[in-house]
């Protein structure tokens, strides 16, 4: 079986990467228009970019963690922002693709070694 960019997991690393950027687009909000953004605030609004970073490294080697731990924080924060469906499909659905990237990546790795290549 020939290994293809898709069924690699590079279309999964790259979406988790694009959309941790996405992510922390939304530090620059960090404080109002009256007053200057604290680096505390600024820090905190980063917090889920280091979540996002630090599952796309543990996920590198291993495709399974990938896939669930993005499809736990889909589901959290799906449960968290429940009252607001924007945001569930803004935030939560890039959340369930890039999941279910990993999981596909897992899977033909999975089939590759069972098929000796």
């Amino acid at each position: 079986m020939a290994t293809t960019f898709f069924s690699s997991p590079w279309p999964a690393r790259i979406a988790a990467l694009v959309f941790t950027a996405f992510i922390a687009l939304f530090a620059f909000e960090a404080g109002d228009t009256q007053q200057t953004a604290l680096p505390l605030d600024f820090m905190m609004h980063l917090l889920p970019v280091g979540c996002c970073l630090l599952i796309v490294g543990m996920a590198w080697s291993r495709e399974w963690i990938g896939a669930l731990l993005f499809l736990l924080m889909c589901l959290l924060y799906g449960w968290w922002s429940r009252d607001h469906w924007q945001w569930v499909a803004v935030i939560g659905t890039p959340m369930l693709v890039i999941a279910i990237l990993y999981a596909y990546a897992w899977r033909m790795r999975r089939r590759a070694a069972n098929t000796g290549k």
